[in-house]
């Protein structure tokens, strides 16, 4: 004791440089300090298993978030790279992100790039774990829109119809796979120059959910390519009065 007090009193300045570093490493990666803390107090590792798995879920849903702002930015490189870091991550139990949406978001992000082989095996990978995954299904109907497959998005968007009549259970999520499904349907006539048949579901769209301006803009897009500028400029107007339907309430 009395020698290590000698070497204190001679070298004071490195002692509390190696107390800073320890400090330092304690606040910023505390893991450890928490392990020798459960394991020196006599508890079991429960606790640090809890405040791990925690930290984990945080860390997962903010790496999701920010691929999902980096796609929006247009930073589609970077969103891969942190979409492919989450996928690498051993599984744990989690509702959100769980792989099939870190998988879905990987296939947009592919879509973006232009990578469309790429984009529809990522979004078959979820489709093949979890055929009754409905938002998948759409996700495949944005990725065949982009490549402008106008005939496969319609059998995709005739599918999510199918598969909707096949469920025992149905979720909020279910209804809003299958209005925008209808969407695209509608769409997808429309693009194929089938002007009648796509403004009757648009009109069936607009009986469903009359405050949705998305229909209306979309019914005033096919009037302008029928080049009824007069019906398209009224149904436009009327868009502008209305707003986006919000997916979080129940009607």
């Amino acid at each position: 004791m009395k020698t290590i007090l000698r070497e204190i009193r001679k070298s004071p300045l490195a002692i509390c440089g190696v107390l800073g570093v320890v400090l330092f490493f304690a606040c910023m990666y505390p893991a450890p300090f928490l392990w020798l803390r459960d394991k020196v107090g006599g508890r079991s590792s429960k606790n640090f298993d809890e405040w791990w798995t925690r930290r984990e879920v945080q860390w997962r849903a903010d790496e999701m978030n920010a691929a999902r702002k980096l796609r929006a930015e247009g930073k589609l490189d970077a969103a891969a790279e942190k979409l492919d870091r989450l996928l690498s991550r051993p599984s744990i139990k989690i509702y959100w992100p769980h792989p099939d949406h870190i998988r879905e978001e990987l296939a947009l992000v592919r879509r973006d790039q232009g990578r469309f082989e790429d984009a529809v095996r990522e979004v078959d990978a979820v489709i093949d774990n979890s055929p009754n995954y409905l938002d998948a299904y759409l996700t495949r109907i944005e990725i065949y829109y982009a490549m402008k497959d106008w005939h496969e998005v319609l059998d995709l968007c005739e599918e999510i119809n199918d598969r909707l009549k096949e469920k025992k259970t149905l979720e909020s999520s279910d209804f809003k796979a299958n209005y925008l499904a209808c969407q695209r349907h509608a769409m997808a006539w429309m693009r194929l120059g089938e002007f009648q048949i796509s403004e009757n579901e648009f009109r069936v769209l607009i009986k469903s959910a009359p405050m949705d301006r998305r229909n209306y803009t979309l019914l005033a897009e096919m009037f302008a390519r029928k080049k009824d500028y007069k019906q398209a400029l009224e149904y436009f107007d009327k868009a502008c009065q209305l707003y986006e339907p919000d997916w979080d309430d129940p009607e």
